[in-house]
Protein backbone atom coordinates (compact mmCIF):
# COMPACT_ATOMS: atom_id res chain seq x y z
CA UNK A 1 0.00 0.00 0.00
CA UNK A 2 1.24 3.46 -0.90
CA UNK A 3 -0.76 6.40 0.42
CA UNK A 4 -0.24 10.02 -0.63
CA UNK A 5 -1.77 12.84 1.40
CA UNK A 6 -1.97 16.44 0.29
CA UNK A 7 -3.35 19.30 2.36
CA UNK A 8 -3.06 23.07 2.00
CA UNK A 9 -1.56 23.25 5.50
CA UNK A 10 1.15 20.67 4.78
CA UNK A 11 4.53 21.77 3.46
CA UNK A 12 4.49 19.00 0.89
CA UNK A 13 3.00 15.66 0.08
CA UNK A 14 3.14 13.01 2.83
CA UNK A 15 3.78 9.50 1.50
CA UNK A 16 3.31 6.39 3.62
CA UNK A 17 4.15 2.84 2.55
CA UNK A 18 3.23 -0.44 4.11
CA UNK A 19 1.29 -3.68 3.97
CA UNK A 20 -2.46 -4.17 4.35
CA UNK A 21 -4.14 -7.40 5.47
CA UNK A 22 -7.94 -7.51 5.17
CA UNK A 23 -10.56 -10.14 5.96
CA UNK A 24 -14.29 -9.76 5.45
CA UNK A 25 -16.43 -8.43 6.89
CA UNK A 26 -14.37 -5.92 8.89
CA UNK A 27 -10.95 -7.07 10.03
CA UNK A 28 -7.91 -5.12 8.88
CA UNK A 29 -4.26 -4.66 9.78
CA UNK A 30 -2.15 -1.98 8.14
CA UNK A 31 1.56 -2.05 8.91
CA UNK A 32 3.10 1.25 7.85
CA UNK A 33 6.86 1.08 7.30
CA UNK A 34 7.56 4.70 6.30
CA UNK A 35 7.75 7.52 7.23
CA UNK A 36 7.04 6.36 10.82
CA UNK A 37 6.50 2.73 11.75
CA UNK A 38 2.82 2.41 12.69
CA UNK A 39 0.45 -0.53 13.06
CA UNK A 40 -3.30 0.02 12.62
CA UNK A 41 -5.64 -2.83 13.60
CA UNK A 42 -9.41 -2.81 13.09
CA UNK A 43 -11.67 -5.50 14.51
CA UNK A 44 -15.37 -5.67 15.37
CA UNK A 45 -14.93 -3.58 18.52
CA UNK A 46 -12.15 -1.06 18.00
CA UNK A 47 -9.60 0.74 15.89
CA UNK A 48 -6.11 0.80 17.43
CA UNK A 49 -3.20 2.89 16.11
CA UNK A 50 0.13 1.75 17.60
CA UNK A 51 3.42 3.61 17.21
CA UNK A 52 6.15 1.23 18.46
CA UNK A 53 8.99 3.79 18.59
CA UNK A 54 6.88 6.08 20.79
CA UNK A 55 5.57 3.14 22.84
CA UNK A 56 2.13 4.65 22.42
CA UNK A 57 -1.24 3.41 21.14
CA UNK A 58 -4.56 5.15 20.56
CA UNK A 59 -7.71 3.07 20.88
CA UNK A 60 -11.16 4.07 19.62
CA UNK A 61 -14.20 2.00 20.54
CA UNK A 62 -16.36 1.71 17.42
CA UNK A 63 -19.69 1.55 19.26
CA UNK A 64 -18.98 4.84 21.06
CA UNK A 65 -17.36 6.82 18.23
CA UNK A 66 -19.71 7.59 15.34
CA UNK A 67 -17.06 9.20 13.12
CA UNK A 68 -14.56 6.35 13.46
CA UNK A 69 -17.29 3.71 13.05
CA UNK A 70 -18.49 5.44 9.85
CA UNK A 71 -14.96 5.51 8.39
CA UNK A 72 -14.39 1.83 9.25
CA UNK A 73 -17.75 0.80 7.75
CA UNK A 74 -16.96 2.75 4.60
CA UNK A 75 -13.48 1.24 4.25
CA UNK A 76 -14.72 -2.31 4.70
CA UNK A 77 -17.61 -1.76 2.25
CA UNK A 78 -15.16 -0.28 -0.28
CA UNK A 79 -12.67 -3.12 0.08
CA UNK A 80 -15.49 -5.65 -0.34
CA UNK A 81 -17.05 -3.74 -3.27
CA UNK A 82 -20.37 -3.82 -1.43
CA UNK A 83 -22.22 -1.34 -3.66
CA UNK A 84 -25.54 -1.81 -1.83
CA UNK A 85 -23.88 -0.84 1.45
CA UNK A 86 -22.13 2.16 -0.14
CA UNK A 87 -25.41 3.38 -1.67
CA UNK A 88 -26.85 3.80 1.82
CA UNK A 89 -24.39 6.63 2.48
CA UNK A 90 -23.32 7.84 -0.97
CA UNK A 91 -24.66 8.63 -4.40
CA UNK A 92 -22.79 6.03 -6.47
CA UNK A 93 -21.88 6.63 -10.11
CA UNK A 94 -20.37 3.64 -11.91
CA UNK A 95 -18.14 3.82 -14.99
CA UNK A 96 -16.62 1.03 -17.09
CA UNK A 97 -13.76 1.40 -19.54
CA UNK A 98 -10.17 0.44 -20.27
CA UNK A 99 -10.58 -2.77 -18.26
CA UNK A 100 -11.54 -0.81 -15.15
CA UNK A 101 -14.58 -0.38 -13.00
CA UNK A 102 -14.65 3.08 -11.40
CA UNK A 103 -17.05 4.11 -8.65
CA UNK A 104 -17.41 7.79 -7.84
CA UNK A 105 -19.10 8.35 -4.49
CA UNK A 106 -20.62 11.59 -3.24
CA UNK A 107 -21.88 11.76 0.35
CA UNK A 108 -25.63 11.78 0.95
CA UNK A 109 -25.21 13.10 4.49
CA UNK A 110 -24.66 16.85 4.86
CA UNK A 111 -22.52 16.05 7.90
CA UNK A 112 -20.15 13.84 5.88
CA UNK A 113 -20.24 16.25 2.92
CA UNK A 114 -18.77 18.98 5.12
CA UNK A 115 -15.49 17.04 5.08
CA UNK A 116 -15.62 14.86 1.94
CA UNK A 117 -16.34 16.09 -1.59
CA UNK A 118 -15.94 12.70 -3.28
CA UNK A 119 -14.41 9.25 -3.09
CA UNK A 120 -13.24 7.41 -6.19
CA UNK A 121 -12.64 3.66 -6.07
CA UNK A 122 -10.95 1.96 -9.03
CA UNK A 123 -11.11 -1.80 -9.61
CA UNK A 124 -9.68 -3.81 -12.47
CA UNK A 125 -12.53 -5.68 -14.12
CA UNK A 126 -12.82 -9.20 -12.79
CA UNK A 127 -10.87 -8.44 -9.61
CA UNK A 128 -12.43 -8.31 -6.18
CA UNK A 129 -9.99 -5.86 -4.59
CA UNK A 130 -9.72 -2.16 -5.44
CA UNK A 131 -6.45 -0.92 -6.91
CA UNK A 132 -6.89 2.73 -5.97
CA UNK A 133 -9.01 4.76 -3.55
CA UNK A 134 -8.94 8.56 -3.76
CA UNK A 135 -10.68 10.76 -1.19
CA UNK A 136 -11.04 14.45 -2.02
CA UNK A 137 -11.89 16.79 0.83
CA UNK A 138 -13.82 20.03 0.79
CA UNK A 139 -10.80 22.09 1.87
CA UNK A 140 -8.37 21.23 -0.90
CA UNK A 141 -7.07 18.09 0.81
CA UNK A 142 -6.79 14.67 -0.80
CA UNK A 143 -5.67 11.17 0.07
CA UNK A 144 -4.81 8.66 -2.64
CA UNK A 145 -4.24 5.04 -1.68
CA UNK A 146 -2.80 2.60 -4.21
CA UNK A 147 -2.82 -1.15 -3.66
CA UNK A 148 -0.22 -3.27 -5.48
CA UNK A 149 0.99 -6.87 -5.27
CA UNK A 150 -2.47 -7.91 -4.08
CA UNK A 151 -2.87 -11.51 -2.93
CA UNK A 152 -6.49 -12.64 -2.60
CA UNK A 153 -7.34 -15.10 0.18
CA UNK A 154 -3.81 -15.57 1.52
CA UNK A 155 -3.29 -17.76 4.56
CA UNK A 156 -3.20 -15.53 7.65
CA UNK A 157 -1.63 -16.33 10.99
CA UNK A 158 -4.36 -16.96 13.57
CA UNK A 159 -3.53 -13.73 15.42
CA UNK A 160 -2.83 -11.35 12.50
CA UNK A 161 -5.79 -9.13 13.47
CA UNK A 162 -4.90 -9.15 17.17
CA UNK A 163 -2.61 -6.48 18.58
CA UNK A 164 -0.93 -7.38 21.86
CA UNK A 165 0.58 -4.39 23.62
CA UNK A 166 3.14 -4.77 26.38
CA UNK A 167 2.92 -3.04 29.77
CA UNK A 168 5.46 -0.42 28.61
CA UNK A 169 2.99 0.91 25.99
CA UNK A 170 0.90 3.91 26.98
CA UNK A 171 -2.65 3.37 25.68
CA UNK A 172 -4.79 6.44 25.07
CA UNK A 173 -8.52 5.72 25.10
CA UNK A 174 -9.83 8.23 22.55
CA UNK A 175 -13.38 9.38 23.10
CA UNK A 176 -15.67 11.08 20.63
CA UNK A 177 -16.14 14.75 21.40
CA UNK A 178 -19.79 15.85 21.62
CA UNK A 179 -19.48 18.12 18.57
CA UNK A 180 -18.42 15.10 16.47
CA UNK A 181 -21.89 13.55 16.55
CA UNK A 182 -23.97 13.88 13.38
CA UNK A 183 -26.57 16.02 15.15
CA UNK A 184 -23.89 18.34 16.57
CA UNK A 185 -25.02 17.62 20.13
Amino acid sequence: VVQRKRHPLLKGEVVTQGTLSFSRPNLARWEVATPERTIVVIDEQALVVYRPERKEAERRELRDDFATRTVVEFLTAGMSLDVAEMEKRFQVDLYRGDGRLTLVLKPRSRWVAQAIASVTIVHREGEAVPRQIAVVGQRGDSTETALADVVVNPPFAADVFVLRLGPEVRVIEARQAPQDTPSGR
